[in-house]
């Protein structure tokens, strides 16, 4: 499960950002499933342990480099 916020809706196609290992940000193409409370389930497109970007969405960019903050 994401927060909601993290889930951007283009059109009816879900991506949500994700920071790699190198913390460039990049944008994964996901299947949505149902709500709970805030948070959606992701049926397909993230693995686990993807660190997802939940705040400073409007800043980020595909490519960026990012200082991660917080997260498990």
């Amino acid at each position: 499960m994401v927060p909601q916020r993290a889930v951007i809706d283009t059109q009816g196609t879900y991506t949500v950002p994700v920071v790699d290992p190198n913390n460039t940000v990049r944008f994964v193409r996901v299947t949505a499933g149902d709500r709970v409370g805030s948070n959606w389930i992701i049926e397909d497109g993230l693995k686990p342990g993807e660190r997802v970007v939940t705040d400073g969405l409007f800043q980020i960019r595909p490519g960026a480099l990012v200082n991660p903050k917080g997260g498990k």
